[in-house]
């Protein structure tokens, strides 16, 4: 099993080194762990929002665009992503997020974290409210914590991740217990990046998550501490779990091959040679899990 993972801060790369900090590839991974290429789309994921294929306006293709409003000042996007309809809207939240932190941005965000209809809106103000790396704008993404949505929720761990982690342990904790894996399964990697091998028991608990994309992340990242109780839960899980990715993610943790890579890199001593994965660093367009899906 490998060292702790290198620290980053966020998840995109459209907004890298937003006010100092790395992005981080680990919170919203496109890719399964369980395969050394992994699913490459979002539809792969067994992950997924509630979108009914064929209902969606021509206009929302595009709505994550902001070639449209590249030259659109930011108190051009504040006024619409307050006016506009629920395209242009989003496209403002996805150009707010794309720009450095303006204080004027603020409270036009916060607000359509806290009061836009639209879920899609509400994703990307919370996202663009990291970017401004101001703590007064906890309250609000902590209320988006509990958002009907899960895709906000699932975007409020990775600011809060982003803002102040060790800050945000109770609400991480409590999102151990939501209804929807994506949630579940940010909060459980944004408390290991802040307790390392004291995460141990919320890893090994997250093993027996009903979702088999939880259980693969917990196995993936109980390959980045030196336990003996990790290694005895993913010998286990290697043997038993009902699901081939899971069971594969187990052994590569351990240090053996896998059948779908041809075989492990194994540092001296027998500890698997790979990285915490996530987004892709190769360019190839992998999405970010919290991305909206292509309808």
């Amino acid at each position: 099993m490998t060292d702790e993972p290198a620290e980053n801060d966020r998840h995109d790369t459209d907004s890298n080194d937003r006010n100092g900090k790395a992005t981080d590839e680990r919170l919203n991974p496109a890719r399964s762990p369980g395969v050394g290429d992994g699913p490459k789309e979002l539809s792969e994921i067994e992950v997924s929002r509630d979108v009914t294929l064929g209902t969606a306006d021509p206009e929302e293709f595009t709505a994550t665009d902001t070639a449209p409003v590249a030259d659109a000042t930011v108190e051009e996007l504040c006024t619409t992503l307050q006016d506009g309809d629920r395209v242009d809207r989003r496209r403002a939240a996805v150009a707010l997020a794309q720009r450095p932190a303006v204080e004027a941005a603020v409270e036009p965000l916060r607000t359509a974290v806290l009061e836009d209809p639209d879920p899609d809106v509400r994703q990307f103000a919370v996202e663009a409210l990291a970017s401004q790396g101001d703590e007064t704008v906890r309250e609000a993404v902590e209320a988006a914590a509990s958002d009907d949505n899960p895709w906000v929720r699932a975007e409020a761990v990775v600011t809060l991740d982003s803002l102040d982690r060790e800050e945000s342990l109770p609400v991480l904790e409590w999102l151990l217990e939501d209804d929807h894996p994506a949630v579940r399964r940010n909060a459980m990697i944004s408390l290991y990046k802040a307790r390392g091998e004291e995460a141990v028991e919320t890893l090994v608990a997250g093993l027996s998550d009903p979702d088999e994309r939880v259980r693969e992340w917990a196995a993936e990242l109980l390959g980045g501490t030196d336990d003996d109780r990790a290694r005895e839960e993913l010998t286990r899980t290697a043997d038993d779990d009902e699901s081939d990715f899971v069971r594969v993610t187990a052994k590569r943790a351990l240090g053996e091959s896998s059948p779908f890579d041809g075989g492990g890199s194994v540092r001296p001593g027998g500890s698997n040679l790979r990285s915490v994965p996530g987004k892709s660093s190769e360019g190839d367009g992998s999405r970010d899990l919290n991305d909206a899906p292509d309808l």
